[in-house]
């Protein structure tokens, strides 16, 4: 009889310790999709702001930005020169 009752404690404490272990590899099931999930959207999101940045640093955009902020395209080039050589040579 008292084998009986110390294998009934030992199966019901085998049972607590199998749903104990399976709760948490569920949690970590859940975690670990939350995670994956989170990294699929980080990655979009990468590829988003990095065709934004390449579009924002294209040439044709740049044009427009130097235009918009008043640069304009010189009408002749002067170039400056002198009669002697003002600079250091070897």
């Amino acid at each position: 009889m008292k084998l009986i009752k110390v294998l009934c404690v030992v199966i019901v404490a085998l049972v607590i310790a199998n749903v104990t272990t399976a709760n948490q590899g569920l949690d970590q099931s859940i975690k670990m999709g939350k995670l994956g999930e989170e990294i699929a959207k980080l990655t979009k999101e990468n590829s988003i702001l990095q065709a934004q940045l390449a579009k924002s640093a294209s040439l044709a955009s740049l044009e427009t930005k130097i235009e918009q902020a008043g640069f304009i395209t010189p009408t002749r080039i002067l170039a400056v020169g002198t009669t002697t050589s003002s600079l250091a040579s070897r």
